[in-house]
């Protein structure tokens, strides 16, 4: 089915596309258009609570029980039993789906995300009309941006444009850049006592992440965060600790991001495979076919 973008539209415009153009419009950055439900729980006698936190708003959801599990996590509906479309929030590029209340424990759910541009902005980019095939060789550690000894890689992605920071809209144009964040931290000997894998803590803020990689020299953590330790931000100046371990403490003395924002750029393609260890002088060659 042919498709295009509608750039402008004016009075000898086909009425096609003056109806196109309105949709694209109007399309809403960042909804969340659905929810799945990764582990139903137990024990729920009553309908839980469902929370959406993340870094858009408005998104609002409701669980539906099948005896005492949640078998299912739906847009919130209104008085006529149809998804108002407010509910689907908007502005998110991340965001965790929590459970509270009912009774029992153990539920857990993802959000899904719409395209960065709103459903409907592209009609190409909404209906995949086609295909590539892409092919990339990550060689050794790609001069320190591809994180080695006991990292592992499981995750594949195609992102297109990925932008500096979400702020400037500056594109990231090296050829490799680490999207990690970076905790400096005034204690070398909390560094050296931590390892990759290791989960820190924010004594203040609450934050939790995962350390990928450390630095003994510039006294830094490289860390990530994910559905199960949340975005919640550090703060610069606060005490970190190992999680499950209070003895091992430092205190974050700078706050760095990335090389360029993850949540940017256009989500093209992603693949879980089984994890593969990297080596100092490992070669993957990549392959990703787009058939749509």
């Amino acid at each position: 089915m042919p498709v295009k973008f509608v750039g402008s539209t004016d009075s000898d415009s086909p009425a096609e596309d003056l109806q196109q153009k309105i949709v694209q419009d109007n399309a809403v950055k960042g909804q969340i258009v659905g929810y799945k439900v990764t582990n139903g729980g137990s024990g729920y006698t009553s309908d839980p609570t469902v929370t959406i936190v993340g870094n858009g708003a408005n998104a609002t959801a409701f669980a539906v029980r099948a005896g005492e599990t949640i078998v299912d996590i739906k847009v919130k509906e209104d008085s006529a039993g149809n998804s108002n479309a407010s509910y689907y929030g908007y502005g998110y590029d991340y965001a965790n789906v929590v459970i509270t209340g009912g009774g029992g424990d153990s539920c857990t759910a993802r959000a899904i995300i719409g395209q960065p541009n709103g459903i409907g902005s592209d009609p190409v980019v909404d209906l995949k009309s086609h295909g590539m095939m892409f092919n990339t060789k990550p060689n050794a550690d790609e001069n320190g941006d591809f994180i080695t000894g006991d990292n592992i890689f499981r995750q594949v992605v195609l992102l297109r444009n990925p932008k500096v920071d979400s702020a400037s809209g500056t594109s990231l144009t090296s050829t490799t850049g680490l999207a990690l964040n970076k905790i400096i931290t005034n204690e070398t000997n909390f560094v050296k006592s931590v390892v990759q894998k290791t989960r820190i803590t924010g004594a203040t803020s609450g934050a939790i992440a995962i350390v990928d990689d450390v630095s003994d020299s510039g006294n830094g953590l490289w860390y990530h965060q994910n559905e199960s330790t949340g975005f919640t931000s550090f703060d610069s100046g606060e005490q970190i600790q190992v999680v499950g371990n209070a003895g091992i403490t430092g205190t974050v003395s700078k706050l760095l991001d990335g090389e360029f924002n993850p949540h940017t750029g256009d989500l093209i393609y992603i693949d879980n495979r089984s994890s593969v260890t990297r080596s100092s002088d490992q070669i993957e060659d990549l392959k990703i076919v787009i058939t749509i």
